[in-house]
């Protein structure tokens, strides 16, 4: 009887690059996993707090579409960042919150390991090199900076699987995944991320043109050109449910005229951190405090830059050089990935390249994408996809001399950087020209530590150089199969344990009681759908938070306790003239709260009254009759945070008999504050509105009636209304089209009140009062996207049926 064992060896072996790949994500991601909580940048201040409204609306059976606590209210799901619709949200359906944030990004890693994985295997890669392509895709800094950028995470992780699909798709016989591909896309398409939906379109279009046909001799091209093409024309129809609401909205806020130069530009990738691609913790680890341990915030604009880390490792990037570099099966291929590489490097430099100003400058669309930075995850995927193809080829075809003689010339070159940061004055001409360390920090007792730093960098990335050209000299000796196929995954392994401590910080994880603790603020400021908002002054520019260690997390943790940008949302902390991070808000809020700034401070008090700011949370004393002095949070920050009551808040809900026209042209900080305006009595009304006279907004001292709110939801109110005479209803929520009012079961306008508030006129006697969000853009939308999926639905069935 035949031995089992030879069998189970073989599958074993088969088996043991996708079982290392999986343990080494185990190992990257073991904070998360053992309940710590990822909490750098947008993780914390945005994307955590508004996932946690969206699933409590979900819950409660609603349709999530207004954010009822971000400047007086903003739409939700319209914006592509508060992804709604992105299939992620299916986890917090079935699991605990807390449980599904975290699932959310681990998750979406594994996805990019998997897809990467399979997507080689499609491109006829081994096991070994489909390993390294999931691990510079899952593990590699780039990659990494993704666990505090989910919105970008989420468009990321699909890209990978959705290019399997299609390459799957193209085979005869299996057409029907074409339909899983679309679905894939839409995943892609719907986050609106311009990068991952760049390298999505670049990418298949590669793919698709090199892809060997069915017949000898031939190759896809214009045929699957077109397949590409019917993809994501059904993605994007599927998708069209994110992108019709999110093209509406985008015409009402800050980010739909265009960003200018200085802040469209912002985050370009540096020249100096093309080292950092082979060169690990070039600059420090970005998530301290000190520049001793940080001191890459001498050079990046804010201190910090848009990817946390860019390091792939001397590995995968030599790699990718022999993959686009050397000649044999599939070199078209393998050349046109070299150019998207080359291309997503050229627009991540942003200002520093003459590519993408261009761009800006000439296209509207490019003007209101902003961060440059992010195309090198265009660069990303197709240096990885390169990388597994110069191991694929190291493995098939004995290596050159040429090529053995690069990877010696690459490891003598880091050995000479070895030497060069060994010493003391190179090694500050290198930190002074790449880090722009000052000279006055590198003579201090900082100095040496970071050279020292600097020093152990360049012997890492030496190693791998060395490991590499061990590797090629050894295959060039013609080993068996079995000997050379098991190096090569020792090198994979040590690549991906490489990428996976240099990247580290940028998973960095904290204690779930760090974000989760109570404000200082708590009791102090109004809480609860409809009161009244907190308003932040502009933080100084020389502002300086309390650390009890050299941790960034202390920043992120003081940001919640002064309910900064969307950290107030569990607490019913409402908002008021803040800016979100992404612009993609009503932009008459943060327009009128930059206009305030140069205001004298009574007049200043005077509109944030009419605004209904109940508190200002403000970093100089201010002395003003119209405020009452709150707490001041001492020992958190230096100047420490400062609340003031407004006394004269305007109120949530009001029946007013006057109006006074505003002028488009007209200044709303100095309408709102002009004296001469009682918002007791009056309201302010664009001069086209029925009612609105050019005369002084001043009440008479007789009563309008009154209005009190009977029910109401963030898409809902309900208000019953007794008029003395005729007048108007004011609500001080944020207007935005897609408002509906009926009175008393008649479809009424509904007017842009204070330049900000929702207005409804009414006449003599009582009325029942309702307004409801109900954007046209959202309903076409959803059609839209339900027809895509149908058609997509359709077109799998059918292709499966007839076994296309």
């Amino acid at each position: 009887m035949p031995s089992s064992r030879p069998w189970r060896f073989d599958t074993l072996r088969t088996a043991l690059p996708a079982a290392v790949l999986v343990g080494l994500l185990l190992l990257a991601f073991h904070g998360a996993l053992q309940g710590r909580v990822f909490y750098l940048r947008d993780i914390s201040q945005n994307h955590y707090p508004v996932r946690a409204l969206v699933t409590e609306r979900i819950r409660s059976g609603a349709l999530p579409l207004w954010d009822p606590y971000h400047g007086g209210g903003t739409p939700l799901l319209a914006n592509p960042n508060a992804q709604v619709l992105h299939p992620i949200t299916l986890l917090f359906l079935a699991l605990p919150f807390d449980v599904a944030f975290v699932s959310s990004i681990v998750l979406q890693f594994a996805l990019l390991a998997a897809g990467g994985y399979l997507l080689a295997r499609a491109l006829r890669l081994a096991r070994e090199p489909a390993a390294l392509v999931a691990a510079v895709l899952s593990l590699s800094g780039p990659a990494a900076s993704l666990a505090s950028l989910q919105n970008v995470l989420s468009a990321a992780a699909w890209v990978p699987i959705a290019l399997w699909a299609f390459l799957r798709g193209l085979a005869p016989g299996r057409r029907w995944m074409l339909a899983p591909a679309a679905l894939c896309a839409a995943a892609v398409l719907i986050t609106a991320e311009p990068a991952c939906c760049l390298a999505l379109v670049l990418l298949g279009l590669t793919l698709a043109v090199t892809e060997p046909a069915s017949r000898e001799g031939s190759t896809w091209g214009a045929s699957g050109a077109g397949a590409l093409a019917l993809v994501l024309l059904v993605g994007a129809l599927i998708a069209a449910a994110q992108i019709v609401p999110a093209r509406a909205l985008l015409g009402l806020t800050e980010r739909g005229s265009g960003f200018d130069l200085a802040e469209g530009l912002k985050w370009s990738l540096l020249p100096a951190r093309f080292p950092e691609l082979v060169v690990p913790g070039l600059f420090g680890d970005p998530t301290r405090l000190s520049p001793v341990s940080w001191w890459g915030g001498f050079l990046f604009e804010g201190r910090y830059p848009f990817l946390l880390s860019v390091y792939l490792g001397a590995i995968p990037v030599l790699l990718a050089g022999i993959g686009g570099w050397t000649l044999g099966p599939e070199v078209r291929r393998r050349r046109a990935l070299a150019i998207v590489a080359v291309l997503g490097l050229l627009l991540a430099l942003g200002q520093n390249g003459a590519l993408y100003r261009s761009l800006f400058g000439a296209f509207s669309l490019v003007r209101q994408v902003r961060y440059p930075e992010r195309f090198v995850l265009t660069a990303l995927f197709a240096v990885a996809i390169l990388a597994g193809y110069g191991l694929q080829h190291l493995l098939t075809s004995p290596p050159s001399r040429r090529v053995t003689t690069v990877l010696g010339a690459s490891a003598v070159s880091m050995f000479l950087l070895c030497v060069g940061a060994a010493t003391t004055r190179i090694a500050d001409g290198i930190l002074s020209r790449l880090a722009a360390a000052p000279a006055w920090f590198l003579a201090s007792d900082g100095g040496a530590p970071v050279r020292g730093a600097l020093l152990r960098s360049a012997l890492w990335a030496f190693g791998e150089a060395v490991a590499l050209a061990a590797l090629a000299i050894y295959l060039a000796r013609r080993p068996g199969e079995r000997r050379g196929r098991a190096a090569a995954l020792a090198v994979v392994v040590a690549s991906a344990l490489s990428q996976m401590a240099a990247s580290s910080p940028a998973r960095s994880t904290a204690a779930a009681g760090w974000l989760q603790a109570p404000s200082p603020l708590r009791n102090a400021v109004d809480r609860g759908l409809g009161s009244p908002r907190l308003y932040h002054a502009p933080r100084p520019a020389g502002l300086s938070v309390w650390a009890g260690t050299d941790e960034l997390v202390w920043g992120y943790r003081y940001d919640r306790f002064v309910y900064a940008l969307m950290t107030g949302h569990r607490d019913g902390v409402s908002t008021a003239l803040d800016p979100a991070t992404d612009r993609m808000d009503l932009k008459e809020g943060p327009l009128l709260g930059k206009s305030l700034e140069s205001l004298p401070l009574p007049r200043r008090v005077r509109a944030l009254a009419a605004a209904r700011v109940g508190s200002i949370l403000s970093y100089e004393a201010l002395d003003d009759p119209g405020l009452e002095a709150g707490p001041t949070l001492e020992g958190l920050s230096r100047p420490a945070a400062r609340l003031y009551r407004v006394r004269d808040v305007v109120p949530r809900l009001r029946l007013v008999a006057h109006a006074r026209s505003l002028a488009p042209d007209e200044d709303l900080a100095a309408a709102l504050s002009d004296p001469a305006y009682d918002p007791a009595g009056a309201v302010l009304l664009p001069s086209s509105s029925d009612g609105a006279d050019d005369g002084a907004a001043v009440a008479d001292g007789t009563p309008a009636g009154e209005a009190v709110i009977n029910g109401e939801t963030p898409e809902r109110i309900a208000i019953r209304v007794r008029a003395e005479r005729s007048g108007f209803v004011v609500l001080a929520d944020a207007y935005a089209p897609g408002w509906r009012a009926a009175l008393d079961g008649r479809p009424v306008p509904v007017l842009r009140a204070d330049g900000l508030f929702r207005a409804v006129a009414v006449s003599a006697g009582p009325h029942v009062l309702e307004m409801a969000y109900r954007p046209e853009s959202v309903t076409a939308g959803l059609l839209m996207g339900a027809c895509g999926l149908l058609v997509a639905g359709a077109w799998g069935l059918c292709a499966a049926w007839k076994g296309l």
